[in-house]
Order: C-alpha cells, then structure tokens, then sequence
C-alpha cells in the first residue's frame, strides 16, 4: 500500500509543521484545502447534473458518461502513475469503463460512416453482456468495496464513479432505447429490430454472453499481461498490484 504524506510536508519544502512560521502554516494549510474544495463543488455539481439529466433527458446519459469517464479515468492514472500503482486500472471495473466508452465510440464511428466493425452484427448480444457486468458484479463492488459519496474527496468520488455511472449508463441504454433511438439512431441498437415493446433477454443470454465478454476482454489478457510477460517487470519495479495488495493485507492468504 502507498505510504501516507503530510500535505503540508509535501507543499513545503519536506518541512514539518513544528518548522513552519504562523504564516507559512496558513498559507500551506490554504494550499492543502484547495483541492478538497474544488472536488466538493465538482462532486455537488456533478450530482445535480446527474439527477437532472437521468430525469429529464436519459438518452443524452450516454454524453455525460464518456466525458466523466475521459476525465476522471486521466486524472486516476496520472495520480497512481507518480505512486506506481498504475496496475490497479488493469482490474475488471475500470475495463467495464472502458468498454463503455469504445462501445460509445464504435457507434459514433458507425452511425457517421467513419469506420464499421464485424462486431456490429453482434451489438445487441455485447450491449446485453455489458448490462449484465454492470449491474452485476460492478454495481455489487460498491458494498464489497465500501465506496462512499464523499464530495470533498476526488478519490472517493471517481471510485463511486468507477462501480456507478456504467449501471446507469446501461440502464438509459435497456429501459430508455427507443427515446435514444429517436434522438440518435442507430447509435447502439439495443433491441433486434428495434422492437422495444419486448427487447427480450434470457437469463442464458444474459450470463453466457457476459461470462465470453469477461474471459475474452479482461480476465485472459489479464492473468497474461500481469502473471506471465509481465510478471518480472513488474517485480522489477515494485509496482503494485490489486492481487498483492490482497496477498499482502489478508493473513489467511499471506500464510499459504
């Protein structure tokens, strides 16, 4: 796990808070608050927006979605970059993000004829594994993992993200489809001909297609990349991963 540093002792030269004058400890308390306060009222718009959006126009949800994603995703690389845990975005959360956002791309990219997939035949069939992931064990990450809504925390609040806005964005995409084949057509085509009325899926649909998507997207590259081409590189240079973490924090799996 990363160690934990003082925010004063990292905007102040390494100083300790005994080492500072009055001023130069209110300047850098000052200093150390202002990021707290620009991810509350980030947190509090982004949750009014949200809400208004979800209740007002829901086939737009998918717009707001990849922009946070873009953003929020960034900045989580960019602050686990510098501390080497990197490879903690390699976990199956953030792929179910980024399969988001590539199955909004794709769309886009079809809908304007910039460029077609194979895959597209088989749209209905991957948005319905992408529904069962989300809403599934994503949505259940939140409880497992204990996230919370804590606005002035821009941790917090992207890992809420994280496990969240994908179940909603797939939520706007099953129960709202015909208004979001309306706005945008063609866009994701989640129900064969779109037939709305019924827009069925069976439970054999729903855990075969989902468990394919799992093997083939995350879970196989995964335990390639992370345990066999890239495993002594990554021990090379320490860098951390969410398997560790585990191995390292649970005493029953650190004594086997």
């Amino acid at each position: 796990m990363e160690e934990d540093h003082h925010p004063i002792m990292e905007l102040d030269g390494g100083k300790s808070p005994d080492q500072l004058s009055d001023k130069e400890f209110k300047k850098a308390i000052k200093k150390a608050k202002k990021p707290d306060e620009i991810s509350f009222v980030a947190g509090i718009l982004n949750v009014a927006f949200s809400c208004f959006l979800l209740g007002k126009a829901p086939q737009h949800y998918w717009i707001w979605h990849v922009i946070k994603c873009v953003c929020l995703l960034s900045w989580r690389y960019y602050t686990y970059r510098k501390i080497g845990s990197h490879l903690f975005m390699s976990e199956l959360c953030y792929m179910i993000n980024i399969y988001s956002c590539i199955l909004v791309l794709l769309g886009v990219c079809r809908v304007n004829g910039i460029f077609d997939t194979p895959l597209s035949m088989y749209n209905t069939e991957i948005i319905k594994a992408g529904f069962a992931l989300a809403t599934g064990p994503l949505l259940w990450s939140i409880a497992a993992f204990r996230n919370s809504l804590v606005f002035h925390s821009g941790d917090h609040t992207t890992s809420l993200f994280i496990h969240s806005s994908p179940s909603v964005l797939m939520w706007t995409m099953r129960w709202h489809a015909e208004a979001i084949e309306q706005s945008w057509p063609g866009l994701f085509e989640t129900c064969k001909n779109n037939d709305f009325s019924k827009c069925p899926a069976t439970s054999q649909e729903l855990i075969l297609n989902s468990v394919i998507l799992y093997l083939v997207a995350w879970a196989i590259p995964y335990f390639l990349t992370i345990f066999v081409f890239c495993a002594q590189r990554i021990k090379e240079r320490s860098y951390a991963t969410v398997f560790e973490l585990h191995l390292n924090t649970n005493p029953t799996l650190k004594e086997t």
